[in-house]
């Protein structure tokens, strides 16, 4: 059973569907008996929902055809994991969780190293050639050494971090539970910047830099100036990503587009170029 909300956003798509496929008549009257407005947000909705369907339907399926041999499991933490990424190029994995440690993981040999240290939850990590960042409610921005195994740089901040990325190869951002975000140099000098009310748990750094709370803000990555501030989500954004429009061919786009997924359960896809909302997906 579909909600209300549901409801009325499916009678839009296919309003529109209708609309832009010329069944004027069979749009007006539809429009008619509904009592509906012509919305243009829900331009090409449908399309756009039919084919991340058919999208979806096809990784199913293939996953469902890969051999058991294919399939990985890695078995290391003692409690529940925060944060995992690939490494850009090699076949390793890396992990952070609540047992306060980060794990180093070779996708067909299994563990490869542990870091311990924090006294908190690793919150998030970061990786960029050859260093770990990691960030924890301990309040502390620790820097690993893949290569040595070994802590090289131990920052204090005063507030629990709840996300990290690296800028460039001597600069970090570190979004805290105070709602500041931190610039942070390898040197140990600290830039705080402001704009968030609540705990920042997103951060992306690829062509701006983006942080995120409920509400997300986009900074020039030359002099971290506010290039915009996004709004629309209605709960804690969990995760943003920058990605150019080849990475979304059925979208039919051009440009640079940021998502972010959000606990009031939907994705949002915006315009970097113009700042403006592009489409939301709904589960």
């Amino acid at each position: 059973m579909l909600g209300q909300k549901e409801e009325k956003d499916l009678q839009q798509c296919i309003l529109q569907y209708l609309k832009h496929k010329g069944l004027q008549s069979t749009f007006e009257s539809m429009k008619k008996e509904l009592e509906m407005e012509d919305d243009p947000e829900y331009d090409h909705l449908l399309e756009i929902k039919w084919s991340t369907l058919n999208m979806y339907e096809q990784r199913v399926q293939q996953s469902n055809e890969l051999t058991s041999n294919s399939i990985k499991s890695f078995v290391g933490h003692k409690m529940g994991l925060t944060c995992v990424k690939f490494h850009p190029t090699l076949d390793l994995l890396f992990s952070c969780g609540e047992d306060q440690t980060i794990r180093v993981w070779d996708v067909e040999d299994g563990l490869q190293a542990t870091f311990t240290g924090h006294s908190g939850t690793v919150t998030c990590l970061s990786y960029r050639n050859g260093l770990i960042a990691s960030s924890s409610l301990d309040g502390t921005l620790r820097i690993w050494s893949t290569h040595t195994e070994r802590l090289i740089k131990h920052i204090n901040t005063d507030t629990p971090l709840l996300s990290v990325v690296f800028m460039d190869d001597e600069t970090i951002a570190c979004g805290g539970r105070d709602g500041v975000l931190r610039i942070i140099q390898l040197d140990g000098t600290v830039k705080l910047l402001h704009g968030h009310t609540d705990p920042i748990k997103a951060l992306d750094a690829k062509q701006y830099l983006v942080s995120a709370d409920k509400s997300i803000i986009i900074w020039n990555l030359d002099d971290l100036s506010i290039k915009g501030q996004l709004f629309g989500h209605e709960h804690v954004i969990e995760c943003v990503h920058v990605l150019e429009s080849e990475s979304l061919p059925f979208l039919q786009l051009h440009g640079t587009f940021l998502a972010s997924c959000s606990r009031d359960k939907t994705i949002r896809l915006w315009n970097l170029t113009t700042m403006e909302h592009v489409y939301t997906f709904v589960f």
